[in-house]
Parts: C-alpha cells; structure tokens; sequence
C-alpha cells in the first residue's frame, strides 16, 4: 500500500500523515470492538493480532505506519519536534540491507556523513526485532556511557528507543508493559516475548554475554578499539559498525575493516539525503573545519593524513566536475571514441577490476571474483567487447602470469598490452625538466604520478567553472573524469608517496598498505593501467614480455 510522503522534504508537512495514522488506528478500534461483540466459539484472530502478524516480518511498513522520531531543529519554524518517521529512498535502502544481513547471520560496515536518520534508523529496526522476535538480545554500545543511555536525553541511544515505545498505541505495547519497571537504565525488556535491548560502553562493549545482534555506534571513535574487537569476536555473529571517518586514527579497526575488501559495506552519502542540496553543501564547507568537513561531510578518510598521493578533494572536484557536465549538457560525446581498459588481475579471494577509458571520460569499474586464470581472461575480453575497447592493459608480473596465457589462447581483435609496472620508467620528460627515469623509482609510480596530475588540473578546472581565484583552465583531454563510484574514490587516495636516497618518488608498496590495514587499492590500479603508455614487448612462445 502507497504511504503518504512530504511533498517538499525540505519543509515538510507531516498533518497527512499524521491523519493517515490516526485514521488507522480508529478503524482498527472499531473492527475490534465489531470483533468483541461476536461469539466467542466463532471469533478468529482479532484485529490487533492480525496487524501484529502482518507486521512480523516487515519492518519497513511497521516503521512508517507508526514509528516517530524526534527533530527539534524544526520547533524554530513551527514543525513539531515529535514527527512520524517517513523513510527517504537511501533510508529504504539502509533498512532493507540491514534485515537482509540479519537473516542471513551477518554483519557489515555502514560507513556515513552525518545528520541523515541513520542512528534512528538503527534504532527502529533493532526495537522491531525487540518487537517480534522472541528471546532477541540487542545489544547497543559506543564509546561513552551518555551517548548509550540518559534518562530523558533523547540524544542517547536507548532514550530514542523508550521514545519509540512510548508512543505506539497501547494495543501495539507488549503485554503487561510498564516502562519504569521494564525500561530502566541501560536495560529495556519485553515482558512479553522475553527480548531485551541493552547498552555497552567504552571498554565494557562486548563483556554483557552474547547478544543475538550487535550495534556499535560511532566505531571509528572508540578509545581502546583493539580491546573492544576482542571482546565482540566472541559476543555475537551479526555485528554491524556505524561511523563516520575518523582522521585522527587513520590505522583503528573500523578504518581497517572498511578497506580490507573483506566486509560488506552500506555507504550513506550526503546527497542521498532529499532535505540536503548543493547550498547546503557550501554552507557546511564554509562554517566547518576543513578536515571536518571532508571526514564528517564527504566520508573521507584520508582528510588529515601528509603525503597521499592523490588528495581526496581532487577526486570530489573530478566526480563534481562530471556531474556538472553532465547535467548541463555540454560534456563533449566521447561515446565514438575507442576505449582503452586496465585491467587489475585478482588472486584466490582478492577481486580482479576492470576500468574502460575514453580520453578522460573513466567508466563504471566492473570487479568480480575468480581464481581461474582462464575465467579471468575472458571475462576481460568480453567486457572489452561489450565497451568496445581497442586496448587491454594488465600488470602481468605476479599473478597476472596465468592470465597471460588465457588472452594469448582466446582469439580477440583487442591489443593485449602487458605492463611491467615495476620495470623502468618511460623517458617521457616531465614538465619541471627532469625525465621520468630521473623523477621516479618505476613505472608504477610514473602511472600514479600521471593520475595525480591529471587529477590536480581536474581540480583547478572545476575551482575555474566555480569563479574561485584559484581557478585554473585547462583542456579537458588533459583531465580525469570520474564516476561516482565508492571504491574508486575512496582508493584513488589511500596510498601515500614518498621518495628514495636518490630522490625519486615511489608509491607505497602494498605491503605497507597492509601494515595499515587497506587491502590492495585494486579499482585504483586498474585506472592507472589503463593510462600506461603502450611497452615494447617480444613475444616468447605464447607469453608475452617488456623490453
């Protein structure tokens, strides 16, 4: 059934609403009455166990029928502070994952800007299963105890739970409900299903007995993380961790997790907020702290480490940029042209990427897991195919070996260019004078270093159509276009740089990313191939080889 939403999200009128509700709850008073009126030996369920029963096993229809949630930044225009909680798209989107992966018995990573509804979001579906899930134990925890739990803060956690049951229909409550008796200080039971939320914090997250699932709000923060990892990885199965970036500890757990390819993960992005716009956007940038901004704005996790490679702002102009373009309509028609495409070759669990390229116009990345060499090598050729790609371009030291062989075995009318990107660099002279042999330790950091570049005249590209003074025009041939994809952006800069004896430039080798808890920065490198400049090869048999 359609539920009515706000018409303008930025200043909503929650009076349809709220009528729909009250309209409901009257008819199901009526059908009850209807129903109590009956034979005994001839009534069936009544009313109030029907609607029960239909909202079980959805959540989504239970929050928007007759949840509310708690604003008062809107009693200054006169919105009332207590308002039904009406789901947005992305907020649809959270709560579906989040039942999904409980089902499923396990957990995940929900990475966020700030202020968009996700704490209530959370919240709500964790009283549901409170609700109808009998014998659930969900715990609640983040770093300080207030944050957790204070009676008549509606800034803590269980706070907004109380809220939630306090204001269903008394028919909805669960029987026998007493809210000071069964609703205390870091402990709120259902006497009637037996299901229990609880509150953790600091330190003691983890040490309350295990839980059925887990919620640790505002991970990224907590004091003594590794001591609370420990604790959790025996309390429960399904775990989901909330936070927006923490900068200032760049190597905690939440950061690791995240860029570890070994998590699922639900991203909340600012613009998928409807009340949010680009003017709200600049007043933020200009009234927050710059490295607040990028790490609770634009989920940056990068916004206060040195020596990165790729700046984080550079990959937000590149993707602003684009958008821009596009939505104004003058983004030049690149669709005619060929494509070239990196591809990163994946081993045993790791993902292989595939980026196709047309002058600076970067398409969507396509990763999937393979071990099979052969499988790999198709797949590639097929997405070159479907992209209509020229050129093919992998690293084919280490376990891009194997897919050597599977492209010289498959026939294809695609240029298939092995890169050695640990070989020597080109003789490409750069413009401070010096030659690429001279500037950088191997091809690799050459590549990374032509992506920055082109990234750094993006930026001062979009800072020109912008008016800023520090504008900088340029053609666009000469820039990078990205698309608004998570891992791409998020990879392009997790690397840092840093130079040798000699004073040539390399790029963090990626067991030191490891030390740092990030996985492989595979969609990155896929970009970076593609931008390789065709090698002299020989051909040995079947293989293929730089000189």
């Amino acid at each position: 059934m359609a539920r009515i939403q706000p018409t303008d999200w930025k200043a909503p009128d929650y009076r349809p609403v709220i009528a729909e509700r009250t309209a409901r709850v009257r008819k199901i008073r009526l059908d009850h009455a209807e129903w109590e009126l009956e034979r005994p030996d001839e009534r069936g369920p009544s009313p109030w166990d029907k609607v029960m029963r239909y909202y079980a096993d959805r959540p989504r229809e239970w929050i928007e029928d007759w949840v509310i949630t708690y604003d008062p930044r809107g009693v200054n225009v006169g919105r009332p502070a207590i308002v039904p909680f009406v789901l947005f798209p992305r907020q649809i989107e959270l709560l579906a994952w989040l039942d999904e992966h409980r089902r499923a018995n396990k957990g995940g990573l929900i990475e966020k800007a700030r202020e968009l509804g996700v704490s209530w979001v959370v919240l709500a579906y964790a009283t549901h299963v409170w609700q109808f899930t009998p014998g659930a134990k969900i715990s609640v925890g983040s770093r300080k105890e207030d944050l957790v739990d204070e009676i008549g803060n509606l800034d803590s956690l269980l706070e907004k739970v109380r809220l939630i049951v306090r204001h269903l229909p008394p028919e909805m409550k669960p029987l026998g409900w007493n809210e000071s008796e069964h609703a205390r200080y870091m402990k709120i039971m259902n006497p009637e299903t037996g299901s229990i939320i609880t509150g953790e914090a600091g330190d003691n997250i983890g040490r309350g007995g295990r839980s059925t699932l887990y919620f640790v709000d505002e991970a990224a923060f907590l004091e003594r993380a590794e001591s609370v990892e420990a604790s959790l990885s025996h309390n429960t199965d399904v775990r989901f961790d909330v936070s927006t970036p923490n900068p200032e500890k760049p190597n905690c757990p939440f950061h690791r997790k995240r860029h570890s390819g070994a998590h699922d993960i639900f991203t909340f992005e600012w613009h998928q907020d409807p009340r949010r716009d680009a003017g709200w956007l600049e007043h933020k940038r200009l009234t927050l702290d710059p490295a607040v901004f990028a790490s609770e704005v634009m989920i940056d996790y990068e916004a206060r480490v040195e020596d990165t490679a790729i700046p984080s702002e550079w990959v937000r102009s590149s993707i602003a940029l684009r958008a821009y373009l596009e939505k104004e309509k003058i983004l030049p028609d690149f669709s005619k042209r060929e494509a070239v495409a990196g591809l990163d070759v994946g081993g045993g669990t790791s993902k292989s990427v595939f980026i196709d390229r047309r002058g600076p116009l970067v398409g969507f990345p396509a990763a999937w897991k393979d071990s099979d060499s052969m499988d790999i090598a198709g797949r590639a050729l097929e997405l070159c195919q479907d992209r209509r790609c020229k050129a093919l371009k992998y690293d084919a030291i280490g376990v891009g070996k194997g897919v050597t062989a599977g492209l010289a075995r498959i026939a294809s009318k695609v240029d298939i260019q092995p890169i050695n990107v640990g070989g020597s660099p080109t003789s490409t002279v750069w413009d401070d004078g010096k030659s690429a042999r001279e500037k950088f330790s191997n091809l690799k950091a050459e590549l990374w270093w032509t992506m920055r570049d082109r990234l750094r005249r993006t930026h001062e590209h979009w800072l020109y159509v912008q008016g800023s003074a520090l504008g900088i025009k340029h053609d666009i041939e000469d820039l990078l276009l990205l698309p608004n994809n998570p891992d791409l952006r998020a990879q392009l800069s997790q690397p840092k740089y840093g130079t040798t004896e000699s004073g040539r430039i390399q790029i963090e080798r990626k067991t030191q990313l490891r030390a740092r808890g990030i996985a492989s920065p595979d969609f990155a490198e896929s970009l970076m191939l593609s931008l390789a400049p065709k090698p002299h090869r020989i051909r040995f048999g079947r293989s293929w080889g730089n000189f």
